[in-house]
C-alpha cells in the first residue's frame, strides 16, 4: 500500500522519532568517571575511545553550539582533554540544576 506524502511529513516530525539523546544522559557514564572518587584510572576514561569522542562532538554539535565555543578557547589542549572539560562543566550544570550542587 502506498503511504501520503502527508502522513510521511507528519511522521518524520514526531517527536517519538527523534532518536538524539538526551545530553546528560549521553555523558552520564562519562561524568561517573570523571569524578575523583570514581576509581577509574585516566587511560580507561570513554573519552580516551576514538568512537565516544566522535559520537560526543556530534551530539553537541547537533544540541549543544556553545560548547563548542570552549574548544576554541582552550585550542593548546587536545581534543580529549577538552572534552573532558566540557563533560565536567555539563555536570556541574545538571548538579546545579537539579540542586544537587555543593558550595
Amino acid at each position: 500500500a502506498l503511504v501520503s506524502t502527508q502522513s510521511t511529513g507528519a511522521a518524520c516530525q514526531d517527536s517519538n522519532r527523534n532518536f538524539t539523546p538526551d545530553t546528560y544522559k549521553f555523558f552520564e557514564e562519562c561524568i561517573e568517571q570523571l569524578e575523583p572518587d570514581s576509581g577509574v584510572e585516566k587511560q580507561y576514561y570513554l573519552t580516551n575511545d576514538t568512537a565516544f569522542v566522535w559520537r560526543s562532538l556530534r551530539l553537541l554539535a547537533q544540541q549543544s553550539i556553545p560548547y563548542f565555543q570552549h574548544i576554541q578557547n582552550t585550542k593548546n589542549l587536545t581534543l580529549t582533554d577538552n572534552l573532558q572539560n566540557i563533560v565536567g562543566i555539563i555536570g556541574k550544570e545538571h548538579k546545579k540544576e537539579s540542586g544537587m550542587e555543593c558550595n
